[in-house]
């Protein structure tokens, strides 16, 4: 998590602007992913994410940035870590991709700036998730290893997001795989 957060519910926040808003244009700016040579299971898996936002109001559109970031890291036995569940400090897998998003919002006007920067933020960490699913699993097929579903993104944990003093969103979420 990021220094200087304050709890502000982002969806009840940006809620209003959704109800104008349409997506324009969605795309990839950059993606990634590697594996060690040698993968151990168990795995704990670690999703992270950082969104972004910027408004322009003589185009009535707010854009979202989105970094996804997967990190697998194996888990040591219990005789290595003396019954502690303790995982190793270097990823055996990393999966990153960045998105960005843009939706015209229509009476631009009649939103503050807080909520359009966490609609662009909240909506497109939304939209992108189940592009983030779809990526992770072929990558991880790529990679030659068993399957994993990324879990579903529930409006409980967009309401967990936190705010950063630069007005990013930010929150990591475990899941362990099946």
């Amino acid at each position: 998590m990021t220094e200087n957060t304050s709890k502000v519910d982002p969806v009840l926040l940006m809620a209003p602007v959704a109800e104008r808003a349409q997506i324009q244009d969605f795309r990839v700016l950059k993606a990634s992913m590697k594996r060690s040579e040698e993968v151990v299971f168990p795995l704990h898996v670690e999703n992270q994410f950082r969104t972004s936002s910027r408004t322009d109001r003589e185009s009535s559109t707010v854009v979202g940035v989105v970094v996804l970031t997967l990190l697998a890291s194996r888990v040591k036995e219990s005789s290595e870590t003396d019954g502690q569940g303790v995982c190793d400090s270097d990823p055996v897998i990393e999966i990153n991709i960045e998105y960005q998003l843009t939706y015209e919002v229509s009476g631009i006007t009649a939103f503050k700036d807080e909520q359009l920067n966490a609609f662009g933020c909240v909506n497109g960490l939304y939209n992108s998730w189940p592009y983030w699913r779809e990526y992770v699993q072929s990558s991880i097929a790529r990679m030659g290893l068993p399957p994993f579903v990324v879990p579903v993104l529930t409006v409980a944990e967009l309401q967990k997001m936190e705010k950063a003093a630069d007005g990013t969103f930010s929150m990591n979420a475990a899941a362990e795989p099946e």
